[in-house]
């Protein structure tokens, strides 16, 4: 597991910040250190688990923090740098908050390359999943709803399997960071195909 990115005690009061974006004690905005992580926007350390009601609490504190309402009266540098401390904040939560792209996200810490260099799927499982692209195709034209939710079922069972071996995965001291990869990359699939059973019926 990646270590907690460090942070620097906060420019107002001195006291540790709990996010890189605003400091948690006195309300400074922060003028974020290089290479700080959506992890870090939170106060948090680099983890497969998030936990939800902690993450929108901290969510809520630091866009209060950060609201232009609330920096109302400091200067037009500072209003700046919260409007772009907001952005980042939003970002993260939007990644953070989702098992798939928190997964993804903490992979590319390990290494940013990680998903591109592993796109060509096994051909088996292109195969497989082409084969399911085009049942999905044949039940909408159909009007099967029936064998799309059969399918549905399926896709779900298959991005909660990859998903939690993506999770074991990560947390553990000497990731296979490739092998991990191609599991996100599947499950990626899965949940394009997934996407497709939800569709509205032509």
């Amino acid at each position: 597991m990646l270590p907690s990115f460090p942070l620097p005690p906060c420019a107002g009061c001195g006291a540790a910040p709990g996010s890189s974006l605003a400091c948690l004690e006195c309300g400074t905005v922060l003028d974020e250190v290089a290479g700080a992580h959506h992890f870090a926007r939170f106060g948090l350390a680099p983890s497969t688990s998030v936990d939800g009601d902690d993450l929108e609490l901290r969510y809520l504190r630091l866009s209060r923090a950060l609201h232009p309402d609330f920096q109302a009266s400091a200067t037009a540098e500072v209003q700046a740098l919260a409007l772009r401390n907001s952005a980042l904040l939003n970002e993260a939560r939007q990644v953070l908050d989702d098992e798939q792209p928190r997964a993804e996200y903490l992979l590319g810490l390990h290494d940013i390359d990680a998903l591109e260099r592993n796109k060509a799927l096994d051909p088996g499982f292109l195969m497989e999943s082409l084969e399911l692209s085009e049942e999905v195709e044949q039940a909408r034209a159909d009007g099967d709803g029936e064998t799309l939710e059969t399918i549905a079922e399926n896709c779900r069972s298959e991005i909660a399997r990859r998903l939690d071996a993506a999770t074991i995965g990560l947390a553990s001291d000497a990731p296979d960071i490739d092998a991990l990869a191609v599991l996100l990359n599947e499950t990626r699939v899965y949940k394009r195909i997934l996407r497709d059973t939800e569709s509205p019926h032509t």
